[in-house]
């Protein structure tokens, strides 16, 4: 496992004097022999209970199963209703309309999850650090980023909240549709599997459009897994599969109008196939990654096609900042 997952080098380093492919060749020569894990514990104190701290040790955990949701939206017929697309578009949420569901990627979110170190939020990479930032939210899903952070604890009776924002009360019997605050999104489904009528009230028409809300912002940001493939393929092209059969005629015609997850629309799904397997691939290909192959900076040359709302928060995507850790304050 030594030979496929070299993380000690993205943790103290490694000889910038060789060239890419020299560096290649002498990290694959000596890498039975490096210190597995970083040097110095004082900064990546959560090593012992890390993922590659097993797989160091030859205990592989093999590859994460990572939940989706999308099959839950992806039957439903598009929103077509204009009341409701006004209401989505007023708040700047019209990215969640755009934004193509995937199948998921279990290997390599699996693969990135190795190297990412909650210690310092940023995933370890053989040339660097990354991370997920603002820009990638803005310009991928088309979402704004800029205004008040709300943050802190709330005291709800959230069986209440239901009732009175989306217009039901959630059971919880055999079925179990809130746990704590956390709503099961087939719920929100099951509220919205109807048309709204054309003389729909003003308090129907908005419990309505938050269930859908809600059911889009569950299937793109607030799933239960470890972030998108999206990401990865900007920020490293080559793991991005290749199209097979060429793509649809037109299928990029202009410049892409819209987040820029639309890039991806027609990257091939893989069904079928072994996680493990791909896992083992990723692990090799991002371990023999070569400099060039790291995109820092993979937005720009699109910016001027880009649709005005997708650049807005711009100014923040740099921005330094006080940070409000809740739980330590």
């Amino acid at each position: 496992m030594t030979q496929q997952l070299d993380l000690s080098k993205s943790m103290h380093g490694g000889t910038e004097t060789l060239s890419p492919l020299c560096m290649a060749a002498a990290n694959a020569g000596q890498i039975e022999h490096a210190q597995p894990g970083p040097i110095d514990p004082s900064m990546l104190t959560l090593q012992p209970k890390h993922r590659s701290e097993a797989i160091w040790n030859g205990q592989d955990p093999r590859s994460l199963k990572c939940h989706t949701r999308s099959e839950e939206l992806s039957d439903k017929e598009p929103m077509v209703d204009g009341r409701i697309i006004d209401i989505i578009k007023a708040l700047g949420l019209e990215g969640l309309l755009r934004t193509p569901s995937r199948e998921i990627d279990n290997g390599l979110i699996t693969a990135l999850v190795e190297r990412w170190r909650q210690e310092t939020h940023t995933f370890h990479m053989p040339h660097g650090e990354v991370t997920i930032t603002l820009q990638d939210v803005e310009l991928l899903l088309e979402l704004p980023v800029d205004g008040e952070a709300i943050t802190g604890s709330t005291q709800k009776e959230w069986e209440n909240v239901c009732d009175e924002f989306l217009g039901f009360r959630p059971i919880n019997n055999q079925r179990k549709e809130l746990h704590g605050q956390k709503i099961l999104i087939q719920r929100l489904l099951e509220a919205i599997a109807n048309p709204l009528p054309p003389n729909a009230t003003e308090h129907q028409l908005h419990k309505y459009a938050r269930c859908y809300i809600l059911a889009l912002l569950g299937d793109t940001i607030f799933m239960d897994k470890f972030g998108d493939r999206y990401w990865a393929w900007a920020k490293f092209p080559y793991l991005c599969p290749t199209v097979e059969h060429g793509l649809p005629v037109g299928a990029y015609g202009p410049p892409v109008r819209g987040p820029l997850s639309l890039k991806w629309l027609w990257v091939p799904n893989k069904k079928n196939r072994s996680a493990h397997i791909f896992l083992e691939r990723y692990r090799e290909q991002i371990a023999s990654m070569l400099p060039d192959q790291v995109v820092w900076q993979p937005y720009e040359a699109e910016f001027e096609d880009l649709l005005p709302w997708c650049v807005t928060g711009m100014a923040v995507w740099t921005a330094t900042v006080p940070l409000c850790f809740m739980a330590l304050i």
